[in-house]
């Protein structure tokens, strides 16, 4: 009996998220000025997929890779530098103000700034139009003249799968090469 107990708890407990705990490929985007962990089972979202879900073609991210079902993404993109935001701790407060504005609902479950404050982080739940909750992990920093954002998002009844991942990757975002400086 006790044997069986152990087999059960070992399958549920080894076997139960192991597309959380996949491996983390790290590429260079954006000119190789950016390099990013991407899990080894996620795949770019295919183009069509992409237009639906991001219709507005001007704010629709560069790169997007998707979880083998579909349910959470990694979004990647570079912007121009906003002039008046002259710091990442002005953005910071600005993307949280954002935030608050657009999705009443959010809470907020980890906001710093770190590495020098060269990399902010923001991490929440929000309910999207649809009226589905999900969870986010926000990262920025500037890439030279531009500001770099990259966003894990999925249901929050996926966050306990994916949380860990988010937060590894987004703390791991690398500026590399002379265009990253």
């Amino acid at each position: 009996m006790t044997k069986h107990i152990f087999i059960f708890l070992l399958i549920y407990f080894v076997g139960f998220d192991a597309s959380a705990n996949n491996a983390i490929n790290y590429r260079r985007f954006f000119d190789d000025s950016v390099q990013v962990g991407i899990p080894e089972n996620f795949e770019p979202m295919p183009e069509a997929e992409a237009i639906q879900r991001f219709p507005d073609q001007v704010n629709r991210p560069k790169h997007i890779f998707m979880s083998p079902d579909g349910l959470a993404t990694i979004s990647l993109n570079m912007a121009a530098n906003y002039g008046d935001r002259q710091t990442i701790i002005h953005f910071f407060r600005d993307i949280k103000n954002d935030i608050r504005a657009n999705y009443p609902d959010s809470r907020f479950l980890k906001t710093d700034v770190i590495r020098n404050r060269s990399l902010a982080l923001v991490e929440y739940t929000a309910s999207n139009p649809s009226g589905d909750v999900l969870y986010n992990m926000m990262a920025f920093r500037y890439v030279g003249d531009n500001f770099f954002f990259f966003n894990f998002t999925c249901p929050e009844k996926e966050m306990e799968k994916y949380q860990q991942t988010a937060r590894e990757i987004a703390q791991d975002i690398e500026l590399v090469g002379k265009k990253g400086y």
